[in-house]
């Protein structure tokens, strides 16, 4: 399970859920970049397509498959968009 939060938030938020669900699942709480512990990006890469970025690459670094994506806000927006960026590169394969 990978939780994305809001814009104005940080991985944190999802604490008592993380608690929750570590019982049954492998739970990742991402720090999108330049929020809580993760480090800060020049100011010209804090665009949707950098945000999904990351996500790839927690996913490639982690080797991450048949996960359960779960965000709020700005964080649904960007399992959103990575979401369909998945779905759309399984569709061309």
């Amino acid at each position: 399970m990978v939780l994305l939060h809001g814009l104005q938030d940080c991985s944190r938020s999802w604490d008592f859920l993380a608690s929750t669900m570590s019982k049954k699942y492998r739970v990742l709480a991402l720090d999108h970049r330049g929020h809580g512990d993760s480090d800060w990006a020049d100011p010209n890469h804090y665009q949707l397509v950098d945000y999904v970025s990351d996500i790839e690459a927690l996913f490639d670094k982690e080797n991450l498959k048949d996960v359960i994506l779960i965000g709020h806000s700005a964080g649904g927006r960007n399992a959103f968009m990575y979401a369909c960026l998945l779905y759309t590169s399984d569709a061309a394969d």
